[in-house]
């Protein structure tokens, strides 16, 4: 079986589905509150080198020194921490976690390089962010392209060499995959390293601005968790799946079927109240999808896998 890549809808909005971002951003202009812990190389200022001499939103950005080109045999963290005091009611629904940035880099290529990874447990055990199993996408700006592929057409982001110029990021993160342990979640710690070789190439490092931490919160949990009235399966499924409902109301009830960026590729009109729907996904490509049935008085919500 194929790893597929665990891509989330940026906005569930797309879906008819009301819904709210709670997130924490910063440029750098003012206090940022949720970085912790800068080490060594990491700066926050208007960076004045030779490759860095800007920031993205100016004039401030977070950068492996302002001034100087990285050093040799560095090792350089900086935290991002997310910890609203709410967060572990809304563990149960489909929303993801994502980490939004815009950065570029200029190191020596693969022996100096950045890493993101992601601690549930504060600290003690963390996750690659960067690796293609979890959600990624990366946008050069000026259409170049520093990828490594993982399988088919997923990606991740390598951050080493030089970008040649700044690139719009995000990583998101399925919660239900990822608190497969069920303990509550109170925070979400992201770590941001940068480490070099024994070799000074004398170059400028990684820049970092307009950094967000966001988590999308569909409203009207209760109607999506109330699983007794719908069940759609198989799930994971190849070539078909079936919808049983058991609605109140079927005179507006439809089925819809969404992709990941929100495009609608599936409509079937529910002209019973109990009953159940066969429909071919043979055409569909393999990933995540979400599908969404709206009648009078309820409105369902999940998401369908298709290997």
């Amino acid at each position: 079986m194929k790893k597929y890549l665990l891509i989330f809808i940026t906005y569930l909005l797309s879906l008819n589905l009301s819904a709210q971002t709670d997130s924490i951003c910063t440029d750098f202009e003012t206090s940022a509150f949720f970085i912790k812990n800068l080490s060594n190389s990491w700066q926050i200022g208007s960076p004045n080198k030779v490759v860095f001499n800007n920031s993205y939103s100016p004039v401030s950005s977070i950068v492996t020194d302002t001034v100087n080109t990285y050093p040799s045999n560095d090792t350089s963290i900086f935290y991002a921490v997310y910890a609203p005091t709410w967060f572990a009611n809304y563990l149960s629904t489909y929303a993801p976690f994502r980490i939004e940035f815009y950065h570029r880099f200029h190191t020596d290529t693969l022996t100096d390089f950045g890493t993101i990874e992601l601690s549930k447990d504060g600290g003690n055990t963390w996750i690659n962010g960067l690796d293609g199993f979890y959600s990624y996408n990366y946008t050069p700006m000026d259409n170049s392209h520093i990828f490594l592929g993982t399988n088919d057409t997923i990606y991740s982001l390598v951050v080493t060499g030089n970008s040649n110029g700044w690139v719009h990021s995000t990583i998101t993160i399925d919660l239900d995959w990822w608190n497969i342990s069920g303990i509550p979640l109170d925070s979400i710690i992201v770590k941001f390293t940068f480490k070099s070789d024994s070799v000074n190439n004398f170059k400028d490092g990684w820049q970092i601005d307009n950094l967000c931490i966001k988590y999308l919160i569909p409203l009207g949990i209760e109607e999506i968790e109330s699983k007794n009235n719908l069940n759609v399966y198989p799930n994971p499924t190849q070539d078909y799946f079936i919808v049983n409902y058991n609605l109140q109301d079927n005179s507006k009830a439809v089925f819809r079927l969404y992709d990941v960026m929100g495009k609608e590729v599936i409509i079937q009109p529910i002209t019973d109240m109990v009953g159940e729907l066969k429909i071919s996904s043979s055409t569909l490509k393999q990933g995540i999808y979400f599908y969404q049935v709206i009648g009078e008085k309820e409105n369902f919500f999940g998401k369908l896998i298709i290997q």
